[in-house]
């Protein structure tokens, strides 16, 4: 009991000032609301105040629109909001918002941006035409989980895409895998695409690289999975030649099925999720049940029968990081989780999992 006590008191304590939390998280994200009015309409942007800030410029442009074109105003650093005037209904759209922070972080000396983004509008039509979706499937379950399958396809229906799958098996080469992609793609060149990747579908690795900054045990190849979302592109397996990793897995030698491209050759034009709960050891049940536990789970969400509280976890571990590691969480879940029910937790693991058994979040950053 006193432990649940000691747990509760944190949860409730753990609100306050976001600069004085995290200072590297929070002054490299501008933390946002929107609320908008309907009649005259407007779009009332919210953020909370850096007090060591430069000034706020903010943007704004459609969804679909590739760049963000001029400014749309400038404000001075004592602001924390803006409200937009010239929208109209029935109108998405994204706004972007970066305040300069000179010579921020102390590494460089430099001038430094936080930014922050967020969509809104009013009455938006709902999406009925999401676009074809490839659901890749492992074939070992393709038996077993077949209710479970046919439900999830029936749920992607239901939610605007035109459903599809495409069954492989867990040894099959990478390249056999993205043939099948694009044999697919091609029969449907002119709408959005994107790909579910369900079980364990071959992973595609790339590269001779240390992601997070450790060369020394680190660098080499990569899982990558936008090697199936690109439709052209040269990928080549000939020149990078590694082994000095910890793990073998991160082994790069030509011929090996592992590419050498440290960047992607050309855009990434299909949408990418996966779902592999392969080599999951830490639980007792067995891949087929946590398969089949998510999707119970997914389709349980997508029908209204889950009922969340919008709140979302960030655990940053990284604390003295100039680079603010927790920023993407602060930046994504404060643009769509309402009412800044967001909250930061820096215990010891075990008390950390407790608390996350105790109470239930919708979204959680963890490094």
């Amino acid at each position: 009991m006193k432990l649940i006590g000691v747990i509760f008191f944190l949860i409730c304590c753990i609100e306050s000032s976001i600069i004085a939390q995290n200072i590297f998280d929070a002054r490299q994200s501008v933390i946002m609301q929107a609320v908008v009015q309907d009649s005259p309409a407007q779009i009332k942007l919210s953020w909370v105040l850096d007090t060591a800030n430069g000034g706020y410029t903010i943007w704004r442009k459609s969804i679909l629109d590739q760049v963000w074109g001029d400014s749309l105003v400038y404000l001075n650093p004592k602001s924390t909001s803006w409200t937009d005037t010239s929208i109209q209904q029935g109108i998405g759209y994204e706004y972007q918002v970066l305040k300069s922070l000179p010579a921020f972080p102390t590494g460089e000396g430099g001038q430094n941006f936080g930014a922050g983004n967020i969509y809104s509008g009013i009455k938006i039509p709902p999406t009925h035409h999401r676009g074809a979706c490839l659901v890749v499937i492992d074939r070992t379950y393709k038996n077993t989980l077949a209710i479970e399958i046919s439900r999830l396809l029936d749920d992607l229906l239901y939610d605007g895409w035109i459903p599809d799958t495409v069954f492989v098996d867990k040894n099959d080469a990478v390249d056999q895998v993205k043939n099948g992609i694009l044999d697919w793609a091609k029969k449907n060149p002119d709408t959005h695409q994107a790909l579910f990747l369900l079980g364990r579908i071959p992973v595609p690795y790339s590269g001779e690289i240390a992601p997070d900054g450790h060369n020394s045990d680190h660098r080499g190849a990569w899982p990558c999975d936008g090697y199936y979302g690109t439709i052209d592109g040269l990928w080549t397996d000939q020149t990078v030649k590694t082994t000095a990793a910890a793990s073998s897995r991160n082994d790069n030698i030509p011929g090996d099925g592992k590419f050498d491209n440290n960047f992607f050759p050309s855009k990434v034009q299909l949408q990418i999720g996966r779902v592999d709960f392969s080599n999951m050891n830490k639980f007792s049940e067995s891949e087929e049940q946590l398969l089949r536990r998510y999707l119970d789970k997914n389709h349980a969400w997508r029908i209204g029968k889950m009922q969340m509280m919008e709140q979302g976890l960030v655990d940053n571990n990284f604390p003295s990081s100039e680079e603010g590691l927790g920023q993407s969480g602060w930046k994504n879940f404060r643009s769509y989780v309402w009412n800044f029910k967001c909250k930061r937790f820096t215990i010891q693991t075990d008390t950390f999992q407790a608390v996350i058994s105790l109470v239930v979040w919708l979204w959680w950053w963890w490094s």
